[in-house]
């Protein structure tokens, strides 16, 4: 077949599926020209390869020698490292992304957002680590780069840099499905627990549009559960799935009562599936609830605001505990600046003029004083300047 035909991909893929459709997912996988063979045991292999070359030869098709590697273990297939262990990102791709520079255009950042996407369901909640990037390939924004896409930027390089590696599913084990909402993304784990320990198969999220923001915190975490069964359903259907959240008003979903509109639809969604809610409180809920309450939206660049300490407070708090019989606090202004500001005051400045030099104001005249000078010299016989 030529290279470059746009085309090419699609019909060679229409030619190996027919070829090998009762081996694929029983000894072998395919994609395009890449066949994977797998077994328990090396004689086992080698009666499966043989197998599968048998059936090329029938259909006049060839394996290049220098590209088949045979007997290896762990593979690199389409990106990812697929291990007896598990299946985590390709070392040479997490590589590329850690030296990733500075983006200094949107096309720089739609690069990196797309390779960084590939690997998505290996970091938990990259929805909400990469929302400040997500935000500036909006339609309408303008680039500009702040330090809160680099720190976006930074978090979600270092946060593929540690990806856990992701267990293979068990088909006869209850799967467990943690969900969270936070008010910009939604997040879950899907996990299992094999041979005692609960293990990651997938991690999903999703930033949440202007209208889902909205929605009261009872629907956000109903919709997180909704939005996080799509991406999982070919591993949910027919097996028990255990939906654990933080929010303890989700456990009347089974035995909701006429629902309507947006919630009637979701519950029908939900039908088709094998569930059980179960709450569990925050401080347990961390493996998925932990990054979506970073920071608080309400204190976020705010200055916290100085705090006035009264020291004649303080030093009636520490006399008895300090044993102390006398403390003395030294002035911050002196008698003569104390004085030139009662003087310099425009309220209380005539009333002081008029004590410190013993005046009698007129009726007329006392009437025209501000209202604390009047008070003050109203009160002549018990003021003492």
């Amino acid at each position: 077949m030529p290279f470059g035909l746009a085309n090419a991909p699609s019909t060679f893929c229409r030619l190996m599926h027919p070829v090998l459709h009762d081996f694929l997912y029983v000894i072998c996988l395919c994609y395009l020209d890449d066949i994977i063979v797998y077994a328990d045991t090396p004689e086992q292999l080698i009666e499966r390869l043989d197998t599968i070359f048998t059936r090329l030869r029938a259909h006049d098709l060839k394996a290049k020698a220098s590209k088949c590697v045979l007997f290896k273990a762990p593979i690199d297939f389409l990106g990812h490292t697929v291990s007896a262990e598990g299946i985590e990102p390709q070392t040479e791709k997490i590589a590329a992304i850690r030296d990733w520079p500075t983006p200094h255009c949107l096309r720089d950042v739609r690069a990196f957002f797309g390779l960084a996407s590939y690997y998505r369901r290996f970091v938990k909640d990259f929805a909400t680590i990469a929302e400040p990037l997500s935000r500036l390939t909006r339609k309408g924004i303008v680039f500009h780069w702040t330090d809160e896409t680099q720190l976006a930027f930074d978090r979600l390089k270092q946060a593929l840099q540690e990806v856990d590696t992701l267990s293979y599913p068990h088909p006869d084990l209850p799967c467990i499905l943690d969900t969270d909402a936070s008010d910009v993304a939604v997040g879950a784990v899907l996990s299992q627990v094999v041979g005692g320990v609960e293990k990651p198969i997938a991690f999903f999220s999703r930033v949440l549009n202007n209208t889902q923001r909205n929605y009261c915190p009872t629907r956000r975490e109903l919709l997180a559960v909704i939005v996080s069964l799509q991406p999982f359903r070919h591993y949910l259907l027919g097996a028990q799935v255990i939906l654990r959240t933080d929010h303890h008003s989700l456990k009347w979903l089974p035995t909701f009562k006429r629902p309507e509109g947006i919630l009637a639809r979701w519950i029908e969604t939900l039908a088709e599936f094998n569930f059980v809610v179960e709450h569990r409180p925050g401080r347990l809920h961390c493996n998925v609830d932990a990054v979506s309450r970073m920071t608080c939206k309400q204190c976020w660049g705010k200055v916290a605001p100085t705090v006035w300490i009264d020291e004649c407070e303080r030093a009636d708090e520490i006399v008895e505990p300090l044993s102390l019989h006398a403390l003395r606090l030294l002035p911050e202004f002196s008698v003569n600046d104390l004085i030139q500001l009662h003087a310099e005051d425009p309220e209380i400045g005539p009333a002081y003029q008029i004590l410190s030099q013993e005046l009698e104001p007129t009726p007329d005249a006392f009437r025209a004083l501000p209202i604390e000078s009047r008070q003050l010299v109203s009160m002549r016989p018990e003021t003492f300047l």
